[in-house]
């Protein structure tokens, strides 16, 4: 084996390694989280619509398509229309998952938001972040508190971007 080939093979090993180290499989209280964000009962969708939309450009989740939901304390606050109140706060137990799609169907990912102030994974404002890929590997553990995601969700009303990027319609 020539050094030039010794050096790719050991760079590819390396990033092999690294790359597995980051996707690792939910365990503990992702594990919880995880199974949460797939339930099908007992969430309502944002605009009380189960529609499929598309993922705004300037979103940081790089998907095709999206769905929102709130389960029934954190949908307990929505307006008339689905839609999140400007200035409102979240009850403790709102749990918000963001579903993510490359084509329609099952999701690809979840991006999951759960208040609970008590929690050790809880930030500042007493919100446990965590996103997955659908296959049960990990993208952002619990244990990080959402300091990849804060940045970003810091600049919706109490971390929610959905009216930053699509407008309520009125229920008829």
């Amino acid at each position: 084996m020539t050094k030039s080939s010794l050096f790719l093979f050991s760079l590819l090993t390396l990033t092999l390694f690294s790359a597995c180290k980051k996707d690792r499989s939910v365990s503990g209280f992702d594990a919880e989280l995880f199974e949460k964000a797939q339930r099908k009962d007992g969430f309502v969708f944002y605009n009380l619509s189960t529609e499929y939309l598309n993922t705004p450009k300037q979103a940081g989740h790089k998907s095709i398509y999206l769905r929102t939901k709130y389960n029934d304390l954190a949908s307990s606050i929505l307006n008339e229309n689905g839609g999140i109140i400007d200035g409102i706060n979240f009850p403790d137990g709102s749990l918000i998952v963001n579903e993510m799609y490359t084509i329609k169907g099952e999701p690809d990912k979840y991006a999951v938001l759960f208040k609970d102030p008590k929690n050790d994974y809880a930030d500042q404002n007493g919100w446990v972040w965590s996103y997955f890929n659908a296959d049960k590997t990990i993208i952002e553990p619990t244990s990080r508190k959402g300091t990849s995601c804060i940045a970003c969700h810091s600049k919706g009303n109490n971390y929610m971007l959905m009216p930053n990027y699509f407008e309520v319609k009125k229920v008829k």
